[in-house]
């Protein structure tokens, strides 16, 4: 039966782009791989269920990094999900943002304004024996030449989701107040964020606070180096376009 209804058939992730899904492209980042002490370089990719006539689902059911660093490089590490744990997948984070009432209105109201919205690469992170969802959403400008800037980032872990201006305020609206918080290049203590009105409290199923601080450096990083991509893709394209 498992073969036949190929229950254990997988397929790479997807997620959205233009409003279409499209297959997750492998992303290289420098991450500490749970059970490590020191983070590395490496390449990660989410799988889902293989889409049949019988099976359309989207869940998560592994996840594969390709090590890269010393006498690691070329290892592939793989952590296969547990069948009785549902972790939600790629498309289906995309498919909680667009119906955010909240996220999903400013999402359509910047897109009415002379501007275009942007969904950057949605990066699935393990942390804390579960998958924390990263991703930052671009504003660019209609008018020719314009470079797309960063205006928020959505971070969404276990059932909550949640849209802010930047990574700090969305970790402690995922966490609450006790969250360590990204440190800027030069760095060696945490940014104090101000707490916002209204917060998520702390499950109690959260990952340990102090042991996702490098973590969320790296995913800080990570959101910077997606935006230099960007603009050089922009930059790229009105070459051509010239």
């Amino acid at each position: 039966a498992v073969f036949y209804n190929k229950e254990d058939s997988w397929d790479i992730g997807k997620e959205l782009f233009e409003s279409k899904p499209i297959t997750v492209v492998p992303y290289y980042t420098i991450m500490k791989v749970p059970g490590e002490d020191k983070p590395e370089f490496v390449l990660m990719l989410p799988f889902t269920p293989a889409s049949s006539e019988s099976n359309s689902r989207n869940n998560m059911v592994s996840w594969m990094a390709a090590r890269m660093d010393g006498e690691h490089y070329g290892e592939l590490l793989l952590y296969k999900l547990p069948k009785n744990i549902e972790v939600d997948g790629p498309l289906q984070i995309e498919s909680r943002i667009d119906q955010d009432p909240d996220i999903s209105k400013q999402l359509a109201l910047w897109n009415q304004s002379g501007s275009s919205v942007i969904r950057g690469n949605l990066l699935a992170l393990p942390i804390g024996g579960n998958f924390l969802y990263v991703e930052p959403i671009y504003l660019q400008s209609n008018k020719g030449g314009s470079i797309p800037e960063m205006k928020r980032v959505v971070l969404a872990y276990q059932d909550h989701l949640v849209m802010t201006d930047n990574l700090g305020t969305a970790l402690t609206q995922l966490f609450g107040d006790g969250t360590p918080q990204p440190t800027t290049p030069g760095q060696s203590t945490p940014v104090p964020v101000v707490s916002p009105q209204t917060q998520t409290t702390t499950t109690q199923n959260a990952p340990d606070m102090a042991s996702i601080t490098d973590q969320m450096n790296q995913i800080r990083k990570l959101l910077d180096d997606l935006e230099t991509q960007l603009k050089g893709f922009q930059g790229d394209s009105s070459k051509i376009a010239q």
